[in-house]
């Protein structure tokens, strides 16, 4: 009978690598209009006892990872509302398009960030959604209204419309978040910087994020 080292040392190492890596998942995605959204897992939960229902601790803890975020995955620019972080990536898509590393490697780099700027452990998943030409704004218009309804149910059982005509001096940052972009700076010579829009602004008053 071959003990365990024998079995160790009978393996054949490219053979293996060949059958195993045939068996890996490798979806590949590709296109300039891909978004990585990442959603907090149980944020509700896991920040309890933070200020309700946005806590600006939070927010800019989240705008923070989105920055880094767009540094390490090269994305243009990042769409960031309650627990989600939406990173839109331009014609330049890391890891070869593959969905695996994509999903893998953005959540864990949001995890490991948020989780070390709030002190306390905190998860995220991530999915890849494709978007066609133009769809941008309208993408962020639904990410925002969703998150618009879950902001104003925490002070009124109200339908939306109705609740948004009861609260005076609405905070649209809280409500419906930020759009933060890397943009060519006026200076010379010029370089890229980072600037933050409010959400609310960018879907009244932009066409596209790719610009």
């Amino acid at each position: 009978m071959l003990t365990s080292l024998d079995k160790l040392l009978s393996i054949d190492l490219e053979q293996a690598k060949r059958r195993f890596q045939s068996k890996e998942a490798s979806y590949k995605v590709s296109g300039e209009r891909l978004v990585i959204r990442l959603d907090g897992v149980s944020f509700s939960v896991n920040l309890s006892d933070f200020k309700k229902p946005r806590d600006e601790r939070v927010r800019e803890a989240m705008e923070d990872t989105a920055i880094e975020l767009m540094k390490r995955l090269g994305a243009i620019a990042a769409y960031v509302v309650s627990d989600e972080i939406n990173l839109f990536l331009g014609s330049y898509v890391p890891f070869d398009g593959r969905e695996f590393k994509l999903v893998s490697v953005s959540s864990g780099i949001a995890s490991s960030y948020l989780s070390i700027k709030l002190g306390r452990p905190l998860y995220f998943d991530s999915r890849i959604v494709l978007l066609n030409t133009g769809e941008d704004i309208e993408y962020v218009t639904w990410r925002a209204r969703l998150a618009a309804g879950n902001y104003l149910s925490n002070f009124t059982n109200r339908p939306f419309r109705e609740a948004i005509e009861l609260i005076d001096d609405m905070n649209y940052i809280d409500c419906c978040g930020s759009v933060i972009k890397r943009e060519w700076s006026d200076s010379k010579p010029s370089e890229k910087i980072v600037r933050k829009y409010s959400a609310i602004d960018v879907i009244s008053g932009w066409n596209t994020i790719y610009r």
